[in-house]
């Protein structure tokens, strides 16, 4: 940019002359909003998605929508658009997705974009992908037990506890350790 002036100095005389002036424009990048998984691991069954958006641009920005445009290896429980008011400089704010994950899923993965704007209304967003690992754990559960002789035990007498459980998790378990806990006498 160049600026003239012309003018008078103090004795009256004529002066006049320009100055250039070097400006640019810095442009914020997209990539100054970071969208990533809380829990970049999921379990089978229904839960949560927690997807952090995080602001590291130096100025606030507003108008944030999470648009959440496929998924595989998982099934969304509820919407697909989240928004957003602001996220400050610096700061994150969370999105709750509830889900559902087929026990036939070993790993998972969503398709997003977040759009956003600026003060003043210019536009931003990033598009990507978050691909998530899928735990597949055994689910122990004790369906009955059996206790023998029938208490009270008298001093010196021996007694036997069987248990009754089923795994109702996608994996088999192994090497299964029980441990019993004795716990207060009870009153008569």
């Amino acid at each position: 940019m160049t600026i003239s002036y012309s003018g008078l100095d103090q004795s009256g005389n004529a002066v006049s002359g320009s100055i250039s002036i070097s400006m640019s424009v810095t442009t914020v990048s997209s990539s100054q909003v970071i969208v990533y998984p809380v829990n970049s691991s999921l379990r089978i069954g229904s839960g949560e998605l927690t997807i952090g958006i995080r602001n590291v641009n130096p100025v606030p920005i507003y108008n944030v929508t999470l648009v959440i445009a496929s998924t595989q290896g998982l099934s969304l429980t509820g919407n697909t658009t989240y928004d957003i008011a602001e996220i400050l400089p610096g700061s994150t704010d969370y999105v709750y997705v509830p889900i559902a994950v087929p026990i036939t899923s070993s790993s998972a993965s969503i398709t997003y974009s977040l759009t956003y704007q600026y003060t003043g209304g210019y536009p931003g967003g990033v598009q990507g992908s978050i691909t998530l690992s899928v735990l597949n754990e055994p689910s122990i559960l004790v369906t009955g037990y059996q206790v023998a002789p029938t208490p009270p035990l008298t001093i010196g007498e021996t007694g036997s506890v069987s248990l009754n459980f089923v795994n109702t998790g996608p994996v088999p378990a192994y090497n299964l350790n029980i441990t019993a806990i004795p716990g207060p006498p009870a009153l008569r």
